[in-house]
């Protein structure tokens, strides 16, 4: 199942998704606007047996341009040389309890036969217009600030708050809840973080990767959080169904 298709679509109708977990992962969970928000939604997809496409922007049509490039930088430079006897595989995405989960890839173990690890890609960076390319390239502060404070699981949650990107701890530790697995690699990639010096030499900068641990507490709290999104979107369509008497 290819992302973005109609039978996609259709198949996360009405489920919370990974990428929007962060809206029910607030101190006011469920009763916070945005994730009330969220909930309707999501109760008026499954009621309208509709899903109305989501507007895309530069950031997003950025990231889909790069993320094969990503991904080929990725498995080339860190999966085989980091991780022996795996492959990376595409996948569409699959629900556990609720929640969807749409990885940009999984790390598969061949001798074993199982799902290892998942990727999450991020193509950082601020969008700008660049006048002498004529076109919109994106800042590498965002990036390279990663490659700076990142270094264990507490400086990763905190380098995300800084950038204000916390969604993305959320949508990683999902998807792993999901995919029943320990880890998941983070990925920054940005294709201007090669740098020549003046010395001849060069720096290849443009892929960061930290590995994600499983969080036992997070993940109690996510599954609680989406059983209780679960009843109020029941109840939503429960009520609409009555106001139109179907």
């Amino acid at each position: 199942m290819e992302q973005g298709t109609t039978e996609w679509l259709e198949a996360r109708r009405g489920l919370v998704s990974c990428s929007k977990l962060y809206k029910l992962m607030t101190a006011k969970g469920i009763e916070g606007k945005e994730a009330k928000e969220y909930i309707r939604s999501l109760a008026w997809q499954r009621f309208t047996e509709r899903v109305s496409s989501s507007p895309v922007t530069k950031e997003m049509e950025r990231g889909r341009e790069l993320e094969p490039e990503a991904k080929a930088v990725f498995q080339k430079s860190f999966l085989s040389k980091a991780i022996n006897d795996v492959s990376l595989l595409e996948d569409g995405g699959q629900a556990l309890k609720g929640l969807w989960a749409s990885p940009d890839g999984l790390i598969y173990d061949d001798i074993n036969y199982s799902f290892e690890s998942g990727l999450e890609i991020k193509c950082t960076g601020t969008l700008v217009f660049d006048q002498i390319r004529g076109k919109y390239t994106a800042t590498t502060d965002k990036h390279l600030y990663f490659i700076d404070k990142i270094h264990d699981q507490e400086s990763f949650r905190q380098a995300l708050r800084d950038k204000n990107s916390y969604s993305w701890y959320w949508q990683i530790q999902g998807n792993m809840y999901v995919y029943r697995v320990e880890d998941w690699y983070f990925v920054s990639y940005h294709p201007d973080a090669l740098f020549e010096l003046k010395s001849g030499k060069s720096i290849d900068a443009r892929l960061f990767v930290f590995k994600v641990k499983f969080d036992n507490e997070a993940n109690e709290l996510i599954e609680k959080r989406v059983e209780q999104a679960e009843i109020e979107i029941q109840n939503h369509v429960s009520k609409l169904r009555k106001r139109f008497n179907i």
